[in-house]
């Protein structure tokens, strides 16, 4: 059996990655409002279409999706398309006809995107693709997420400078 675990719950809404999270989610899916994607390789994006299509009637919020730019334009043209799937950042969201049920927010290595009180960094990953890894701090202690990387001088920087790191 062909199985894609490519996913990482950070909080019952924030998730890394979207390789597989129905089969273990299941309809708690629908709670989901922020994708934090690494890159857009077919393991690490299965289940963002369904995601929405599948639980679109459940869903209260529209679903944030942050990528590098580079993956945004990716998820854009091959698969919210109207050809693979439905352009679901045109459609609206169920109970609000003034908001999106898809949101495609672009992220930028070292910029900080802050969810409450979490806060999650892009840092560089070095892949065959444009890529990142996450650095997820609450509370002034973290952990990285590296993402598919190879040999990576600037994580194993951050990871030996930064106190608040306690895993990789």
């Amino acid at each position: 059996k062909l199985q894609l675990k490519n996913t990482l719950l950070i909080e019952k809404n924030i998730v890394i990655d979207a390789g597989n999270i129905i089969e273990s989610m299941g309809r708690e899916c629908c709670k989901l409002e922020h994708v934090f994607i690494t890159h857009t390789h077919f393991d690490h994006i299965i289940d963002l279409p369904f995601i929405i299509e599948s639980y679109f009637e459940y869903r209260e919020k529209p679903l944030k999706i942050y990528a590098l730019k580079e993956n945004i334009d990716i998820l854009q043209q091959y698969l919210f398309n109207w050809s693979i799937w439905p352009d679901f950042v045109q459609i609206v969201q169920k109970g609000d006809k003034n908001q999106s049920s898809l949101q495609l927010i672009p992220i930028e290595y070292e910029e900080p995107v802050y969810i409450d009180d979490i806060e999650i960094t892009p840092i560089f990953s070095n892949h065959t693709t444009p890529a990142c890894g996450f650095q997820i701090k609450r509370n002034n202690q973290g952990f990285v997420f590296s993402g598919d990387t190879y040999l990576n001088h600037k994580l194993i920087e951050r990871i030996n400078l930064d106190t608040s790191i306690s895993s990789l």
